[in-house]
């Protein structure tokens, strides 16, 4: 029987053919492997440029806002009754629509404006 497979053709044929299977199989599998290997490095550098632009992004607004609230500050300080820092904040409100809440409290800490 071991030497009916050894001549016979169909059994040579067959395990050449097996052969070659198992070769583009391991080799799909490997790049498979590499191509995952790329897409995931290349999400991640993309997920990570995306967290820096929107921290970046988020950082100056909260300055830009930091800054115009300084300024709202200064020309606070500078009314000298309340219907004009009534008027200001009405105005820095209108103009500044990204700020939703803007406190004036006076030195005892008792809400003046809002």
């Amino acid at each position: 029987m071991l030497h009916f497979a050894r001549r016979s053709l169909l059994v040579q044929l067959l395990s050449v053919y097996l052969l070659f299977v198992v070769v583009v199989l391991i080799g799909g599998v490997v790049v498979n492997a590499v191509v995952e290997q790329q897409l995931s490095t290349d999400v991640q550098a993309s997920d990570q440029a995306l967290a820096q632009e929107i921290a970046l992004e988020t950082s100056l607004h909260l300055r830009d806002a930091e800054n115009a609230l300084i300024m709202l500050g200064k020309l606070a300080a500078k009314a000298d009754s309340p219907g004009t820092l009534v008027n200001t904040f009405q105005a820095w409100k209108s103009a500044r629509s990204d700020v939703d809440y803007v406190y004036w409290l006076d030195s005892v800490g008792r809400v003046r404006i809002s």
